[in-house]
């Protein structure tokens, strides 16, 4: 099984070796056209209700966040709404939950958004990794999901997929390797990068989970080392 380090650069050893990433970002969204999932912060641009709904989404399942997510937009319509919140009246719209842990963050993350730039969530990347509570996957997803920007959205479950499309060796580091995350850059398409990256979660979801992956069904099966070997293809867009 390979391993991406600082001697395997990915443009050259993995991403052009095997040819062309544009027949696995058809296949993707083709089959994300028939299947993917329906949620309300899918239907925003709102990069306020983008972050609201990535810091509810943090190692909690996206259909226990629905009914949430709207409890706390129409409870805190607006960062200023937000920033202004008694956060006892947070606590106990989240407890239900088990989301108490998450209320500082967006306290004061909306704090920081309205004292330093009016109220308005920023695109630019440096800003938001600047804000308390905003990381590195939420950023991308706020400029990905909001302001369309080419992101790779990268998450344990993109690494999961990846790493069975490129026969990697899963590690605790993975997720954060330089060279991973330009592989994973280099795959989204750059005409649709929401739409990819929303396909991306829904087959990790629905198709390629952790344990028993449904490679019969799989859109990517083919362009997929975990995949062809456990079909027995042979052919593929991407090895």
């Amino acid at each position: 099984m390979s391993q991406i380090g600082e001697r395997w650069p990915v443009d050259s050893s993995l991403v052009s070796r095997g040819g062309d990433p544009s027949r696995l970002r058809k296949a993707l969204l083709a089959w994300w056209e028939r299947c993917g999932r329906d949620f309300p912060w899918r239907k925003t641009r709102s990069a306020y209700h983008v972050l609201v709904a990535e810091a509810l989404l943090h190692r909690t399942r996206a259909n226990q966040v629905v009914g949430l997510y709207e409890k706390m937009l129409a409870a805190f319509p607006t960062v200023h709404a937000l920033a202004a919140a008694d956060p006892e009246t947070v606590y106990k719209l989240l407890h239900s939950a088990g989301l108490r842990w998450r209320v500082g963050s967006l306290l004061n993350a909306a704090q920081e958004i309205l004292q330093r730039f009016s109220g308005v969530v920023p695109s630019n990347r440096a800003e938001l990794e600047s804000i308390p509570g905003i990381g590195h996957y939420i950023a991308a997803a706020i400029r990905c999901f909001a302001y369309g920007e080419n992101d790779a959205i990268i998450d344990s479950n993109v690494v999961r997929v990846y790493a069975r499309v490129f026969n990697l060796r899963v590690t605790d580091s993975l997720r954060r390797n330089r060279d991973f995350h330009h592989l994973a850059q280099s795959l989204v398409d750059p005409k649709h990068p929401r739409e990819y990256n929303l396909a991306l979660l829904d087959l990790a979801a629905a198709i390629c989970t952790p344990r028993a992956p449904k490679c019969e069904v799989c859109p990517i099966a083919i362009h997929c080392t975990y995949g062809r070997n456990k079909l027995g293809i042979q052919s593929a867009a991407i090895s």
